[in-house]
Formats: C-alpha cells, structure tokens, sequence
C-alpha cells in the first residue's frame, strides 16, 4: 500500500495509482516546489546548477494543457527490457539499440524526448518497435533477470497495413502495462519522465510520467508498485530493493514476447531514422562526505557505451545508434515490402 500522506488516486489496475489531478487552470512551470511535490511532478531543475535540465523543464512544463487520469491495461504477453547481451566489451545486443551510461550512478530519474517515428506498414506482416527511457539494475547472476524501470512508445504493424502507436511502461520483470487513454500520433513529439518517488514526495517506489507535447496532455505522474513477481508469476528472490539506479538507458528495442515462458524477440519494423532529441538523467555522487547531483545529458560527454542491435544470427546489425549529439538510431535491418497503396 502506498504511502498514505501522499495525494494518490487508484487507477483502473488494483495495485497502481496516480498522483491528485492538479486544478483547472494549473500552470506548472510557475508552480512552487510544494505544489510540483504534491502532484507528483518532475521536480524544477536548479538553473544554476543545471541550466540545460532547466531549459528542459520549462520546455514541457510550459506546453501543458491538460491533464488526465490514466486508464492503465496489462499486456502479459508483452516485454521490454528481457536484453540478451552477447559482448560485455561492446554490449551488442538482440534487442536493444541506444544508449547506457553508468558514470555518477546511482541515479534518481531519467527523461527523454522524441518524436514518435512513422513505421512501415506492410500487408500480411507483423512487426514491433518501440522507444522508451528507463532507470537499470542489471542481473546480478546469470540466472537473475535483473531490475528496469522503462516507459516510452510503442509503435507495432500486426499482420495488416494498419500500425499502432501507443504509451506504455514497465517495472521488469513484470510485463507491460498500457496507457490507454493517451493518444499518440507519428510525427507527434513526446516527454517521458521515469524516476523514484523519494525524488518528489517520499516513499521507494516507481514513478512514471508520459507527456504528449503536440497535444499538450499529460498523464497525472503515475505511481508503479515494486514487482513481486515475474512474467511467468514466478516468486522474485531476492526481493528487489526499489526503484533500479545502476544505469540511465535511452533505446530503441524491438520489442519481445513470451512464449513457454521466455521472452522471444519479435521483428523489428522499419522505422527509417528516428532520434531522441534530448534527455538527462540525474545522478549522485559523494566527495568530502558531502552528496551533490549531477545531471548527464545524452550525447554530451556522458561516458556512456552504444548499443547496436543484432539480428537472431548474433551478426548482422538491425539497427544502429549514435551521438549527434542528441541519440540517432537508423533502421539498417532486411528491407521490408513497400506499403500498400490505395
């Protein structure tokens, strides 16, 4: 059960919650600390101290409109973050392209912003892909499934010329839950805000907030409980901890699905180029007995290791990832059929 002195609503999900919906009229870039605390928000950056994740901020604090009340659906069947590294020196991987960084772990929060790519939708086909930022506590055994805190958006063509595109998150090892009420477009630019409770309002427990800045809606901060279980219901031993802070990510994945209780990767689809335009993660560090923060931006000296995404032959590269700076991935996998024409 949530901390009771936060101003928590339930969500449609028995064991979610989202943060009091703020006024009619509520502006939060001129909101106090106090009021950004007390609905969850993202926290306002010291501009001296940190004058891009300032400028950030403001950025999406100032674009909102509305906010609404999110209307949450389990995927059982859906995963992210099941990664199958094949190289520690250069952290190829199955699934995943972008970027981690571990230097000033352990971190607080994660953002990132993009716009949401136009995949290729091809008749007959099925094919998945999906952006997203999330705080990592890799496993710690190999027969460990690790700790990942991730949302971003999903965008899947399933066996017709029609795509999907849609927000999500996800506590691995527990399978994907999504924001259904959130309308996404491509071409549409989105704000994701992945981080710990302790950061706004107390308490060791997820929080993630999803932000459409074309519409200028925003999911009230929604509250994610600690996984018990995994994807298959199995008891998770050790307990986690809390809230992952050994790694920030920002990738580009395709995403997996569970079959006889693994995760198995499904096609990637044809996003073209797509590129996550900004992001900071916030970390700590301690020197002299004193702690400080310490904010990494993307493609910015971040000290981070880029992820390529491999084909099932463990070779040839689907998609690659690079600083530009910001982070840009290119589709370089199989070329798909055309798209139907009318």
């Amino acid at each position: 059960m949530p901390d009771r002195k936060l101003r928590l609503h339930p969500t449609n999900l028995a064991d979610h919650y989202h943060f009091e919906l703020p006024p009619a009229g509520f502006r939060p870039e001129r909101a106090t600390d106090e009021q950004l605390r007390s609905y969850g928000l993202p926290h306002r950056p010291d501009p001296g101290k940190f004058p891009r994740a300032a400028r950030l901020w403001l950025r999406c604090m100032r674009r909102v409109k509305k906010f609404i009340a999110p209307t949450l659906e389990r995927h059982p069947e859906l995963l992210h973050g099941n990664r199958v590294l094949l190289n520690d020196a250069t952290d190829t991987s199955r699934i995943w392209s972008g970027l981690s960084v571990t230097n000033n772990a352990p971190y607080l929060s994660i953002w990132g912003t993009w716009t949401v790519p136009l995949v290729a939708a091809v008749p007959n086909g099925a094919s998945v892909s999906s952006m997203w930022v999330g705080l990592d506590d890799p496993p710690i055994t190999q027969s460990s499934l690790g700790s990942l805190l991730q949302a971003g958006t999903e965008q899947d063509n399933f066996g017709s010329d029609i795509v999907n595109y849609y927000a999500w998150f996800e506590w691995f090892p527990q399978p994907s839950v999504t924001v259904s009420n959130l309308a996404i477009q491509p071409g549409e630019s989105v704000a994701v805000y992945v981080g710990n409770v302790d950061e706004v309002a107390g308490g060791n427990q997820g929080l993630v907030t999803l932000f459409n800045y074309s519409s200028g809606v925003m999911t009230a901060p929604i509250l994610v409980p600690i996984p018990t279980t995994d994807f298959n219901g199995n008891p998770i031993s050790p307990p986690l901890p809390g809230v992952p802070t050994s790694r920030a990510d920002w990738i580009l994945e395709r995403p997996s699905f569970v079959q006889n209780g693994q995760g198995v990767a499904g096609i990637l689809a044809d996003y073209g180029e797509a590129s996550i335009i900004e992001g900071d993660a916030v970390g700590t560090s301690t020197a002299g007995g004193k702690t400080s923060a310490n904010a990494i931006f993307v493609g910015e000296n971040d000290q981070g290791i880029l992820h390529q995404m491999l084909a099932d032959d463990g070779v040839t590269i689907i998609s690659e990832a690079n600083e530009v700076p910001g982070l840009q991935f290119l589709y370089t996998g199989p070329t798909l059929p055309a798209p139907r024409v009318p």
